[in-house]
């Protein structure tokens, strides 16, 4: 396998801004944390567990 084989599969894994990994649609909470106000534009632990405080309706209940 060459390296520009590597790199189109990488590109292909990549979530998009409204779209994760495998092309599903982000939810609402998801959506939320991905802005960039929030937790910026990297991922970090702090944002996946705001995902899953949000899904569990501890915070951002009123935020759309």
């Amino acid at each position: 396998m060459s390296w520009e084989e590597v790199l189109k599969k990488k590109k292909a894994g990549r979530a998009t801004a409204t779209h994760n990994s495998k092309g599903e649609e982000k939810d609402r909470c998801a959506r939320i944390a991905d802005r960039p106000s929030k937790y910026g534009s990297k991922g970090s632990a702090y944002k996946s567990g705001a995902i899953v405080q949000c899904r569990q309706g501890k915070i951002w209940r009123d935020i759309k």
